[in-house]
């Protein structure tokens, strides 16, 4: 027995390096994913921290997050060389030329091989490329091409080149033929080589500041050192000479071998063989054409079909992997020299340590504990299984003796050495030892809860339940008899009565709530904080599933994280991410103070801090990307060459989105990000997050900061600075038009004052003016008021002159009538008395009479009051005589009269009289008046007169 445990402890105290290497987890990108062709033949990291892949679709680049293609004239890219900070050359297809990142870091391409095609003709494939002082050379199948400047040259091999590196300052060149050194412009075989002749050589590595290392296909490794050849041995010469080494890489711990039939091995510097990566544990393709170590020294691989990442840097190793599945893992336990590994699947074991190799791993089961088992305890240097079927007892790979519990989760040596208590589905059960043999099966009675996770101590039996906290089982000294059951859950000290988990560490029993770490107080009968010395509470963090101890370090599981303390409760590294545990069956297997085995859904993990440590200096953060979110435009990128400048952007393009991230990209899942952009928000929250985005920032200069935190507490920052451009509205030469502007609109608004005044004053003038208008209007009026007033007596005045010319003309018309009647009376009587005497009787009387009678006749026609009258009449009338003779000169002296006796609307009787003519007369005048005046038949003349 005592033989068993100084193994054990041996087990635990050996260093890590003499475990069982298992697989390192690999990642693969598809075609899919980067979107270019499925053959990669050149890997190379940049200073920048980003891969660069030479791709039979073109150059691609990957920052982290996201790939990134650039073509080529013929798109196959071979090969690539970086000249640091300034080119990135490519070799293809008939072609070469360099990629050189403008303002904004996207790279473009620029052609050399075009002039030199023309010049020299066709060379073929550019494999390699690399400089030597400022001459920069192409290696193609068969000849060397020369770059000085701008001058080209080709150096012929005359023969065919399958690969060449530049090696303290000389260039070896892999041949049929065997090593050949440039010298000059000439190949010549180098010294001490003639073993390689005959045997292809397929890489050329330096190995160290003197060492060349040399991969042959089929041959293995070879060493040239000093001129002298040598044969590298290693454990994996027959794998090499089995599936044909392709290509090579060396990095400061590591060299990799990649083969055309099955995958990769990794060697250490002294040959030894570390592990093995294929398609039977994850890789997604057996051949591998280019392979490159990054700076965390973790392998890519440019794949026949994809490219895929061996994480070699990190801490996490997988035993198994899909095609070869063994189920999710429960549980883990070391007994001799074999581990015993328990999966939803059965109970699996295998030799320990287990060998390299690059084979699929091949579990030994037993066959009749095949389904779920649960847990496993060494007791006594045998297996206790406990199983859903019961309680197995296995010595080495064969079971023992068997108990029907109905289904148990887990066995724990009680207290006093003689028996076993084992908790199942419902309740719990004693397994008695009798005379050396575990064969008494006895069931605790009264208690039927399922009991899943338990411990003992001095107080009793400790069961962890879903809802009421925490049980204590009193027994009795029979062992099975229960005296007391009590629940201890909220009302008894703890912070809940969910989620109570129970460790035993050191024979002490801790109780891990969400809370904290909390004990048993037997003095007061409950459950308290576990503080003072020696206290697990240091070791706390929210979300701890278990605890486990080895060796004065404790580890923490949580449902993501891993952590490893010291005994002093520092942190001394964590895994964070990536452990894909099942919930309710997460469980930590401490081997050594640095290692254990881990329980997960993809089977078991193997944590080796120590490696994780070798690669924590390496933690580089880029800010990748800034792009122009309303646009979706490429403000900036990371990309090689580029240089961060500060942009100066445009008011419009005020929405940026930055994308940002670690370049060690293994690491991403577990690295949190906080950010900010300075004097416009305040750090944020930590999170996984690699992009942010601000919109409608306002004009000024900005600087986005951004840290990250890797979940040992490693820290790494980068910053972007920018200025955003005012709008046209706010900018400079604005505020210039805004002076001008300002002092045209002061003189404007000076003269529009200045036109206001005048334009004031002309209205009091104007309203003076009009006051004085409408004085002088009031004036006028008035003045035109006196003024009618004079018009209206001038008119009545003259309206009476009128009446009394009418009543004049009236008077002077009815003497004419009067005295023309009188006359005619006279006259008549005149002639009555002429004839009355004889003719011959008084002849000189009768003379008389008729003298006169004539003057009667010109009594009547000669009136001197006929010129008083026209006078008058035409005072009355508006000048109408006047007229009438104007417009009909033709007129006689009776006609005029006959027009104004018409006028003054005369009878014909009247006017007879008034002419002294007979009425017939009257009418014969007024027929000669209307030819005269040219009337027509229907015309009255009356009329026609008064119109005149």
């Amino acid at each position: 027995m005592k033989k068993h445990i100084i193994l054990s402890l041996f087990l635990l105290v050996i260093p890590f390096s003499l475990f069982p290497q298992w697989s390192y987890p690999v990642t693969n990108f598809t075609r899919q994913q980067y979107k270019a062709g499925s053959q990669s033949w050149q890997i190379r990291q940049g200073v920048n921290g980003w891969i660069y892949v030479a791709n039979n679709k073109g150059l691609l680049e990957y920052n982290g997050q996201s790939w990134n293609r650039y073509v080529v004239p013929n798109d196959n890219v071979r090969s690539m060389m970086m000249v640091p900070g300034k080119r990135l050359y490519v070799g293809g297809i008939a072609e070469f030329g360099y990629f050189e990142a403008d303002k904004s870091g996207r790279q473009q391409y620029h052609s050399i091989s075009r002039n030199v095609i023309r010049q020299k003709g066709s060379f073929g494939n550019v494999w390699n490329i690399f400089q030597s002082d400022q001459v920069i050379y192409y290696q193609t199948d068969g000849v060397l091409i020369k770059q000085t400047g701008n001058a080209v040259s080709y150096i012929d091999a005359g023969m065919k080149l399958d690969c060449s590196v530049l090696f303290n300052g000389v260039i070896y060149t892999g041949t049929k033929k065997g090593l050949f050194m440039l010298l000059g412009n000439r190949f010549s075989m180098a010294k001490n080589c003639e073993q390689l002749v005959g045997k292809r050589i397929r890489s050329l590595i330096p190995l160290s500041a003197n060492q060349l290392l040399i991969a042959t296909s089929n041959d293995g490794l070879f060493i040239y050192e000093n001129d002298s050849l040598k044969k590298f041995n290693t454990e994996i010469d027959a794998f090499i000479r089995e599936n044909e080494l392709f290509c090579c890489a060396v990095s400061p711990g590591f060299i990799a071998i990649g083969t055309i039939r099955n995958g990769v091995a990794i060697l250490n510097r002294q040959g030894k063989a570390v592990t093995f990566s294929n398609m039977n544990n994850g890789l997604q393709d057996n051949t591998v054409l280019s392979m490159s170590f990054d700076m965390s020294e973790n392998l890519w691989m440019g794949l026949n079909r994809g490219i895929s990442t061996l994480r070699l840097s990190g801490a996490l190793s997988t035993l198994y992997s899909s095609p070869n599945f063994y189920g999710v893992g429960y549980t883990a336990k070391l007994l001799g020299n074999h581990v015993y590994l328990g999966t939803n699947e059965g109970l699996y074991y295998t030799s320990w340590p287990i060998a390299v190799s690059p084979y699929s791993l091949k579990l030994n089961s037993i066959s009749s504990l095949n389904g779920q088992v649960w847990d496993l305890n060494v007791i006594e240097n045998k297996i206790f299984c406990s199983h859903d079927k019961g309680v197995f007892i296995l010595n080495g790979d064969h079971i023992e003796s068997s108990f029907d519990t109905g289904g148990a989760w887990s066995c724990k040596l009680s207290e006093k050495s003689d028996r076993v208590l084992i908790g199942c589905y419902s309740g719990m059960f004693v397994l008695w030892k009798q005379d050396g043999h575990w064969t008494k099966l006895s069931r605790i009675k009264g208690f039927y809860e399922s009991t899943k996770f338990f411990e003992e101590d001095r107080y009793g039996v400790w069961v962890s339940h879903d809802q009421k906290g925490i049980i204590r089982l009193q027994l009795a000294a029979d062992g099975v008899t229960l005296l007391r059951v009590k629940s201890y859950g909220f009302n008894e000290g703890l912070p809940s009565n969910q989620k109570v988990g129970i460790e035993k560490i050191g024979g002490k029993i801790l109780f891990i709530t969400p809370n904290g770490v909390y004990r048993y107080n037997g003095k007061r009968d409950r459950m308290e904080p576990d503080n003072g010395v020696g206290s697990f509470n240091k070791y706390f963090q929210p979300g701890i599933k278990r605890l486990a101890e080895s060796f004065g370090n404790v580890w923490t599981l949580s449902e993501s994280q891993l952590n490893l303390y010291t005994p002093q409760g520092r942190l001394c590294d964590n895994i964070k991410g990536g452990l894909e545990l099942k919930e309710g069956y997460e469980m930590v297997y401490p081997l050594s103070g640095l290692s254990a085995l881990i329980a997960s859904e993809k089977g078991f993990y193997m944590a080796q801090f120590q490696k994780k440590q070798s690669a924590q200096a390496n933690l580089f953060l880029k800010v990748n990307r800034v792009v122009l979110s309303r646009y979706d435009s490429l403000l900036y990128s990371a990309s090689f060459g580029a240089e961060k400048m500060m942009p100066k952007i445009s008011y419009r393009y005020n929405s940026l989105r930055f994308e940002f991230g670690v370049v060690d990209y293994l690491l991403s899942s577990g690295v949190e990000y906080s950010y900010k952009l300075e004097g416009y928000d305040d750090w944020s929250p930590w999170s996984h997050g690699t992009t942010k985005e601000y919109t409608a920032l306002h004009e000024g200069e900005y600087t986005f900061k951004v840290k990250a935190r890797t979940a040992n507490g490693q820290i790494a920052v980068d910053e972007f600075v920018f200025r955003v451009r005012p709008p046209w509205y706010r900018s400079w030469w604005a505020y210039i038009i805004y002076l001008i502007l300002l002092y045209v609109a002061g003189r404007y608004l000076v003269t529009l004052d200045k036109r206001r005044i005048r334009r004031h004053s002309r209205q009091i003038e104007a309203r003076q003016q009009a006051e004085l208008a409408a004085r002088e209007e009031e004036f006028r009026r008035l003045e035109m008021e006196r003024e009618k007033e004079i018009i209206n007596l001038k008119s009545e005045q003259l309206e009476s002159d009128l009446m009394h010319k009418s009543r004049e003309l009236s008077n002077v018309m009815l003497n004419f009538v009067s005295k023309n009647e009188m006359l005619q009376d006279l006259k008549s009587d005149l002639l009555k008395i002429s004839t009355a005497i004889p003719e011959q009787e008084n002849v000189h009387m009768k003379k008389r009479l008729l003298a006169l009678s004539g003057k009667i006749d010109q009594n009547m026609q000669h009136d001197e009051d006929w010129k008083k009258f026209e006078q008058n009449f035409d005072y009355v009338n508006n000048g109408f005589l006047q007229k009438l003779t104007d417009q009909y000169p033709e007129l006689t002296y009776s006609e005029r009269k006959m027009c104004v006796y018409l006028k003054m609307d005369l009878l014909s009787k009247e006017i007879a009289s008034l002419l002294n003519i007979s009425p017939r007369s009257v009418e014969t005048v007024r027929y000669r008046l209307r030819k005269k005046f040219g009337m027509e038949r229907d015309e009255n003349l009356r009329d026609f007169l008064s119109k005149l």
